[in-house]
């Protein structure tokens, strides 16, 4: 799972997806869908605010995606 980090200023309201009211309650909600997946075993990375370029984050993604598959991979050839 790739988790967006609060405060993303390429993250804008599209009216579909719930956007926080300011900056604290951004903060919070992040934090608290970090610990549910940590609680729940969820393996997620953090993309970073400071990733602005789109292309970047798109590698980024696509970098974990290709881990994500090498990962499952190695897991079946375990089994």
């Amino acid at each position: 799972m790739i988790v967006c980090e609060s405060g993303v200023s390429w993250l804008i309201d599209d009216g579909v997806r719930l956007m926080p009211v300011d900056a604290e309650e951004w903060k919070t909600l992040h934090e608290r869908f970090e610990s549910v997946l940590r609680e729940e075993g969820v393996p997620y990375r953090v993309l970073g605010k400071e990733i602005l370029d789109l292309g970047k984050r798109v590698e980024v993604v696509v970098d974990c995606l290709r881990e994500s598959c090498r990962d499952q991979r190695e897991l079946g050839e375990n089994d």
